[in-house]
């Protein structure tokens, strides 16, 4: 009994145990900018139902050419038209036990519109030609721009943080031991009421300045030296 209480002994002994002046501290921060919104990306669907490929495909071509035909007359260049192929697809859902069941085609095109008046217009030519599945949201030219200024001031946001933890209690901080970081574009906001420039007399919300929020967020972790403040 006495050697295995010596051999126990001997093994917890022998367990290495942390430095006493080294752990670590963790900081998230996240930090915003607006951008000025000076593009619009214009998300349209071309759909079309029939009781045939043949005829769906068809229609699908009609209303294709309708916007094709729109896109031409705003001088829309090919460089800011991005589309996907068409797909046809057999409709059974929601059918009828005596019902035939239809075919369906999908498209899915983006444009890129610098003219906002353009974009109320093209809108009233898609519901002309029977499009009801399409929507946009603002862009900024600067967003590459955008996304490295955000980070620049997330860092320099979290490292001042961690600074004044590290000097208000007392420690001395060490090197950046991991770092993780996420962008964020969400859908913009209109600018604060003293900000609002009237482009126009139409009554339509797109004459309000419009800015592209950038968002991002970091997670670093320091080592911090206890004693050595």
């Amino acid at each position: 009994m006495h050697y295995v209480l010596i051999a126990l002994s001997f093994l917890f002994a022998a367990q290495p145990s942390p430095p006493a002046d080294a752990n670590g501290l963790s900081i998230s921060a996240t930090s915003t900018i607006q951008l000025p919104a000076d593009q619009i990306q214009f998300n349209i669907n071309i759909n079309a139902e029939a009781e045939s490929p043949q005829k769906a495909y068809e229609l699908h071509q009609k209303r294709e050419a309708a916007l094709v035909k729109m896109l031409d007359e705003y001088n829309i260049s090919e460089k800011d038209i991005r589309f996907q192929p068409i797909s046809i697809n057999k409709n059974s859902y929601n059918r009828l036990e005596n019902e035939e069941p239809t075919f369906e085609t999908r498209q899915s095109v983006q444009v890129t519109l610098k003219d906002f008046d353009a974009y109320e217009d093209i809108q009233i030519g898609l519901i002309e030609n029977n499009f009801d599945n399409f929507n946009g949201r603002f862009a900024s030219t600067k967003s590459e721009e955008g996304q490295d200024e955000a980070l620049r001031k997330v860092v320099q946001k979290a490292k001042a943080k961690a600074q004044i933890i590290a000097d208000e209690a007392g420690v001395a901080l060490g090197e950046v031991t991991n770092i993780s970081y996420n962008i964020n574009q969400p859908r913009p906001y209109a600018q604060q009421s003293s900000a609002l420039k009237a482009q126009s007399d139409s009554g339509s919300l797109l004459k309000y300045d419009q800015t592209v929020s950038i968002s991002a967020t970091i997670s670093m972790e320091f080592d911090i030296l206890i004693g050595n403040s």
